[in-house]
């Protein structure tokens, strides 16, 4: 039995070192594909195994016809191993029968555990005092916004076709220019693909004090059934422009400067043919893509199958036949649309369809690697999370999914997750970005780090966050430092999907702020609004934001059947900060993807610009920096995405600045 575990760790590094091997970012020899297989059949794994052979094939010849042979394959072993793993080969010839049966209670185990290396050595382990105590309170009535989400031309509150329980997103933008923050509340309420519905989506100017409804007057008017929204500097004018993400036909909003917009289209050679297409899109993002400093246009797409409009069917006795899930349905395929020197969007291929289909929920678009491009993770849900990186050779163009082998395609045990949110900071402080990826209940929240190399582990059980996730539907997730302390934190909205209470499962569920403490994250009572943080919600959108900036971030809440909710952040004592706004001219205006350093005398703090912004919304586009009781700033360097370097020296704490990609200085804002 010895000699069968020794061969079994012996296959385990072969196995590693093969992976390393095949995302090295050098030329992929396809002939890995087959090696690596052999070796996770050895060990067990044999949907991994089949899992590495399709992802080379993938990247080298996506249309060999053994990817075919693989994927049927891959439906046999299912049927003969369904969690995807040959026990026997696991146990080595053990036989477990003759143990007695032990339920380990995991948090004796992982209390029993070292603290990992990787953390020992980091700065976040010199914070020993224990969190400020959140205080965020609900002004949105207050301030002048209230709105509540209408899921269907005639509400309903179970039983819900797949769309009817997305809800709809927010992006936080400052469109007229003044300084202040706007909102454009995506919503509801038609009869998809091309119903109309009574209540548009809106947008809420920002006056310093309160917001005030300007939707009609800036003709940004929206009656379809709207999942995701975002905002961007599409043309280059200085304007943000509006883009919006419809069960149906999605929408472009060209800012026209004087306080409207007007609607891209055809006509104006902006807008492709296929751009109107009905699409079940969640989330979407405006960012440059192929490297050309110009915004790109990319759509996550759920299902495309007719069949999702059709109504729950019921039995005789009233009771739903089915209550779909995304596995019902055909897998969609994400858009990406290219823009032109002259103003168009142009459709761009990211690969076949049969391999690039999946069910996009979360978009979340930076410079993971720290090389002047963007990379695209799409949250999938019931599917593996993909992460397209462009590359450029002799062939021409090419998207390649490198989540399998950068290790974010799947959730613990190799499966993939109904992934929905995605946050993106970096959370352990190793100066590289990783993610954080809400989930179904049973499935614990993913915390992929990314390490020096570019590899991505998920530690969220060693960082303890297994217990406050692992009972919740989470969706909408952003990073926020709510106290300043200089350790990120992070807020979740929750609630389920269906209301299966008659089964004792939990259908609201309580919005979360997990604070960063040292190698673990805490839940934390939260204070400032007992009606709010005393009662449990159906949180979807999740967008950050200092609306009164005060250099406290605030955090904007959509509700699939309850009110908007604005929760100003009210924490006392926080730490010191730095805002910054930039602003690309060699690169795109907004700058997506400029990685950011601020170098503070016994710390410095790393964050990269990004859009998508995980779940339906889109932040405030400002990088805020808690700095905790350090009281001076050394400099801070900006790596635009363009190749050109910023360094600034004249800065102090406490204050919004405004940087401009080759020009010298700041300007406070």
């Amino acid at each position: 039995m010895s000699g069968r575990v020794v061969q079994r760790q012996q296959a385990i590094n072969e196995s590693q070192a093969l992976a390393f091997r095949i995302g090295s970012g050098n030329a992929v020899d396809p002939r890995l594909g087959g090696e690596i297989g052999r070796v996770l059949n050895s060990i067990g794994r044999p949907i991994e195994s089949l899992a590495w052979q399709e992802t080379l094939y993938e990247m080298t010849d996506p249309t060999a016809p053994q990817l075919a042979i693989l994927r049927q394959h891959k439906s046999k072993v299912l049927q003969q191993w369904p969690d995807g793993i040959n026990e026997a080969l696991i146990l080595c010839g053990i036989d477990a029968d003759q143990f007695a049966s032990v339920e380990t209670d995991l948090a004796t185990l992982r209390s029993s555990q070292p603290i990992p290396a990787d953390l020992r050595d980091s700065p976040l382990m010199a914070i020993d005092t224990e969190p400020l105590v959140p205080v965020f309170t609900d002004v949105a009535k207050s301030v002048g916004i209230q709105m509540r989400h209408v899921n269907a031309v005639k509400p309903v509150e179970k039983e819900f076709r797949l769309f009817e329980a997305l809800g709809s997103g927010v992006a936080v933008l400052d469109f007229d220019r003044d300084g202040m923050v706007d909102l454009y509340l995506g919503q509801a309420g038609s009869e998809p693909p091309s119903g109309t519905s009574n209540h548009s989506n809106r947008l809420m100017r920002g006056t310093g004090d309160r917001f005030v409804d300007v939707t009609t007057a800036s003709g940004s008017t929206d009656l379809g059934y709207t999942h995701g929204v975002t905002a961007g500097d599409w043309n280059q004018d200085g304007l943000e422009d509006l883009v919006i993400g419809n069960v149906g036909s999605n929408r472009l909003l060209i800012n026209q400067g004087d306080g409207t917009f007007r609607a891209a289209s055809h006509d104006s050679g902006e807008l492709p043919d296929n751009f109107d297409e009905p699409t079940v899109t969640t989330s979407v993002a405006l960012a440059d893509l192929n490297g050309d400093s110009l915004p790109d246009l990319f759509e996550a797409n759920y299902v495309d199958d007719p069949r999702v409009y059709d109504p729950i069917r019921y039995d005789a006795n009233g009771k739903p036949i089915v209550l779909p899930g995304p596995k019902h349905f055909t897998a969609a395929q994400p858009r990406m649309f290219i823009t032109s020197a002259d103003g168009h969007l142009i459709p761009e291929t990211i690969g076949p369809k049969e391999v690039i289909a999946s069910t996009g929920l979360g978009l979340l678009v930076s410079d993971f690697e720290g090389d002047g491009r963007n990379e695209v993770f799409v949250a999938n849900d019931q599917n593996p999370n993909q992460l397209w990186k462009l590359t450029e050779g002799d062939s021409g163009r090419t998207w390649t999914n490198l989540a399998v082998v950068r290790g974010c395609a799947f959730g613990t045990g190799g499966k993939p997750f109904a992934c929905m949110g995605i946050a993106a900071a970096d959370f352990d402080s190793n100066g590289t970005l990783d993610l954080h990826v809400t989930n179904f209940n049973g499935e614990c929240s993913n915390l992929f780090l990314q390490n020096r190399s570019g590899v991505f582990v998920d530690r969220a059980v060693a960082y303890r966050m297994d217990e406050p996730t692992v009972a919740m539907v989470g969706f909408g997730t952003q990073s926020i430092d709510y106290d300043n302390n200089g350790t990120i934190d992070l807020v979740i909205a929750n609630g389920h999907i269906e209301d299966f209470r008659s089964t004792g499962k939990p259908f609201r569920m309580p919005t979360q702020i997990l604070a960063h403490h040292g190698d673990r994250f805490v839940s934390m009572n939260v204070q400032g609004d007992s009606k709010y943080w005393s009662t449990s919600h159906l949180g979807r959108g999740v967008a950050t934001l200092d609306w009164n900036r005060d250099g406290r971030v605030d955090v904007a809440v959509t509700d699939l059947m309850d009110d908007f909710v604005l929760l100003e952040n009210r924490t006392k004592d926080t730490g010191h900060y730095l805002q910054l706004e930039l602003v690309g001219s060699e690169s795109e205006r907004d700058a997506i993807g400029a990685r950011v350093t601020v170098h503070c005398p016994n710390q410095s703090f790393y964050a990269v610009v990004q859009t998508g912004d995980g779940y339906l919304c889109r932040n405030e586009p400002v990088l805020n920096f808690g700095l905790g009781n350090t009281p001076t700033i050394d400099r801070i360097t900006v790596a635009w995405p363009g190749g050109e370097t910023s360094e600034i020296n004249d800065l102090t704490v406490d204050q919004r600045v405004l940087v401009i990609e080759n020009h010298p200085g700041h300007w406070k804002r």
